[in-house]
């Protein structure tokens, strides 16, 4: 019983959040995957309609948790995670933000923006000159990481806390550099959508399958 509630939920908050509706389709959602935590599809939607990368992010774990091998999931979720980090950054919950930022490099080694948002919330000028040396190595013409660089090296010789970089404002999406393009494939309609919704909404590009 409590998994046919939980489908009608579903349906009713996908209507409402292709209608464009999240606030109202939220709620619905969230009950579902109360109802049926293993529904897959609710709570790719849920991820959809999320109101911070955190709680996008805590919806497509989920996901994973399920199915493990879901690459969009897994491409969402990256994506999900970076934005968080940005976003605890910001926020100056720099400790939050590391442990962010710090598993997007692990799975990224070469995500210039990860790197560029680590220096701004190192522990140390050292630390921060480790982070922007590793965005010049991925691309040397980065300006504000080679200035932010020398005044942290300086910084840091003479054993003096390090100014403050200049944090890089994040846009609506990730920046051309950090755009990846996604090959979607899934029989489910539904699924194909919730997906597509999270992945532009993280700065994917979709090429359907």
């Amino acid at each position: 019983m409590a998994q046919l509630e939980a489908v009608d939920r579903v349906k009713q908050g996908i209507a409402l959040a292709r209608a464009g509706d999240k606030a109202q389709a939220r709620p619905l959602l969230h009950q579902a995957v109360e109802d049926d935590p293993a529904n897959e599809a609710a709570w790719l939607w849920l991820a959809s309609v999320a109101e911070s990368p955190l709680e996008s992010l805590a919806a497509l774990e989920r996901v994973l948790a399920l199915n493990p091998d879901h690459e969009q999931a897994l491409a969402a979720a990256h994506a999900a995670r970076l934005k968080a980090g940005v976003a605890a950054a910001r926020a100056h919950q720099n400790t939050h933000a590391r442990a962010l930022l710090h598993a997007v490099v692990a799975a990224e080694p070469e995500s210039e923006l990860a790197w560029m948002w680590l220096a701004n919330v190192a522990e140390s000028p050292t630390e921060a000159a480790t982070c922007l040396e590793r965005v010049l190595a991925i691309n040397p013409n980065n300006n504000l990481a080679r200035s932010t660089y020398e005044r942290c090296r300086s910084a840091a010789r003479a054993a003096l806390p390090a100014p403050a970089a200049t944090p890089i404002a994040p846009s609506a999406s990730l920046p051309k550099y950090a755009r990846k393009t996604v090959l979607l494939v899934d029989d489910d309609p539904a699924v194909r959508e919730a997906l597509t919704r999270v992945l532009v909404d993280h700065g994917y590009q979709i090429v359907a399958g």
